[in-house]
């Protein structure tokens, strides 16, 4: 946390946005600020007036502690001072609470509705992808385009695949050389491997905890992986069939 002074205002800020690359994925201030004061030289203490903000909420009410009156008989909760249905969190806004239903297979202002599943197939020559380096809400104030394709302090990859290919696969690659997210099947092994920016490649194969020996992939059934990347560290949430 800093204060710069510029012209007569204050500013109570974070870590900039054209800080170096690795700054920018470090612990932020997280928490609250109250009876904020400074001295004017000679004319003693003062209390400034809010001008204007961005990212931050004006009350610290806590709205996810309140009991709800729910006016739709279609959607309830077991717990009444619930707000978020189907292990949604809920967080409190400026407007009231709201959900984040990233950790759940549901979505919508509950968390309320299923979330639709996708199927395709691959044959080894084919692949799908999609553009993240136009994502205006996700690459807000970010100008290096090193760094575009691996954003935000904490992500999380959630695939679904079964396969009886015995050679090596490519199931998810994101970013470039520099900075990049690959999870791969290696002579029926999953591998993650994970690097940002100037930092040493890190690499995770899955194992049998009790055995130590690795685990295959490669049997033709259903296995889903949760890839969990905060930071620069890398941990696996895995459900065999």
């Amino acid at each position: 946390m800093k204060i710069i002074l510029k012209i007569s205002q204050k500013f109570l800020k974070d870590v900039e946005k054209l800080s170096t690359p690795l700054r920018r994925y470090s612990k932020r201030f997280a928490g609250l600020i109250r009876n904020l004061m400074y001295r004017i030289y000679p004319q003693g203490m003062a209390a400034p007036l809010m001008i204007d903000s961005f990212g931050t909420r004006k009350t610290d009410d806590n709205y996810c502690l309140k009991k709800l009156e729910h006016n739709s008989k279609h959607i309830k909760s077991k717990d009444e001072n619930n707000f978020c249905l189907n292990s949604g969190l809920c967080y409190s806004a400026n407007n009231g609470p709201r959900c984040d239903c990233f950790y759940s297979d549901y979505e919508g202002r509950r968390c309320e509705n299923k979330k639709p599943s996708t199927e395709v197939s691959f044959f080894g020559n084919e692949w799908i992808g999609y553009d993240n380096l136009h994502n205006e809400e996700n690459n807000s104030g970010i100008h290096d385009e090193d760094l575009l394709a691996v954003l935000s302090h904490r992500e999380i990859y959630n695939i679904s695949f079964r396969t009886n290919f015995s050679k090596n696969s490519l199931l998810f690659v994101a970013g470039d050389s520099k900075s990049n997210f690959k999870l791969t099947i290696e002579n029926g092994e999953l591998l993650a491997t994970h690097q940002l920016g100037e930092t040493d490649k890190r690499l995770i194969r899955v194992q049998d905890r009790n055995q130590r020996l690795p685990l295959h992939f490669n049997n033709n059934l259903w296995h889903s992986v949760c890839v969990v990347r905060e930071l620069n560290s890398v941990g696996f949430i895995l459900e065999l069939d």
